[in-house]
């Protein structure tokens, strides 16, 4: 069939290669004069066929080999640009619903709701001592107080500590990335292990976190076994910062999609800077006695820096 094709087209296109040549009166070879009659039949005859050929050829094309120009019918509809199916260092979380909170929890953790999260990428392991140097190099950003943060991670592979959420947001935008809303990492940590305590199930586990003094530091990031989604450290080691402001009743009155405390994210990377009320931090760490649960909410000023607080960043799926 293919063949067929082409033979048309090479059939269609010496017709029409015969025609000019006799019209422009050049001998090529001898042959008897053509009346105008002829001569308008072989380029209508020739024409058509190039046409048939070329309709029959031209869709066969994979559509990659087409201009870049031309756009879907569903890119118009859609005119989201959508991310890499891949992020290096990054894990990434399908778009679902999940029950957010805890009854047997603190105040701030009632009630419990369903809430709708989008897709989105998540760091694999909180950002690293040696990630966040490279971001103080690459920049230029105030230096922390490096002795500090190597007497409690104190390799390149420790998670970063004594950043404020200043600090956690600046290296987040330089990063193309931003801190996760609460509900985001709340939905991650859980990795769909409804009600459950902890991102293993409901009893406590030194072998599956850092918490409580147990090591009297952080480790490096990756020592303990990931939960579902294949995130290290949900539980423990350092509390992550949130993009959140903390508002104690915000699960009373939450928006059932995508739900963050204070500003729209947006406004809120736009004008950090500017940002004076407290936020939320998540998951506990290795100082902080045996509040890993993934429900639980921590909270601090966004100038706070501890040797327990760190941070890990998402990509939304679709920008």
């Amino acid at each position: 069939m293919e063949i067929f094709k082409w033979l048309i087209l090479l059939a269609g296109l010496s017709l029409l290669v015969l025609s000019i040549v006799r019209q422009l009166k050049i001998k090529v070879f001898e042959t008897p004069p053509l009346s105008p009659l002829q001569r308008i039949a072989i380029f209508i005859v020739s024409g058509f066929m190039i046409v048939v050929a070329g309709i029959m050829i031209i869709p066969q094309f994979p559509p990659n080999e087409r201009s870049s120009d031309s756009t879907s019918p569903q890119e118009e509809q859609n005119p989201s640009v959508k991310l890499p199916s891949k992020i290096v260092g990054m894990v990434p979380i399908p778009a679902g619903k999940f029950m957010m909170g805890s009854n047997d929890g603190n105040d701030d953790e009632k009630p419990v709701h369903t809430v709708y999260v989008d897709a989105f990428f998540i760091d694999t392991h909180e950002v690293t001592v040696g990630q966040y140097r490279g971001f103080v190099k690459a920049t230029g950003y105030k230096k922390p107080d490096w002795n500090k943060v190597t007497k409690f991670s104190p390799t390149d592979n420790h998670p970063m500590i004594y950043v404020s959420w200043y600090d956690a947001m600046a290296y987040a935008i330089w990063a193309s990335k931003r801190l996760p809303t609460e509900a985001e990492w709340e939905y991650a940590a859980r990795a769909g292990s409804a009600g459950k305590k902890y991102p293993w199930g409901d009893s406590i586990d030194k072998s599956k976190a850092n918490y409580n003094m147990g090591v009297g530091k952080t480790t490096p990031v990756g020592k303990y076994p990931p939960n579902g989604y294949g995130l290290y450290d949900m539980a423990g080691n350092v509390w992550e910062w949130c993009l959140d402001e903390y508002d104690e009743d915000f699960y009373k009155r939450s928006a059932k999609e995508d739900p963050i405390a204070g500003e729209d994210i947006s406004i809120v990377a736009n004008n950090f800077i500017s940002v004076k009320t407290a936020r939320v931090l998540r998951g506990g760490s290795w100082y902080g006695g045996f509040n890993i649960r993934v429900a639980n909410r921590g909270r601090f000023n966004p100038d706070g820096t501890y040797g327990d607080y760190g941070f890990r960043c998402v990509v939304p799926r679709v920008q």
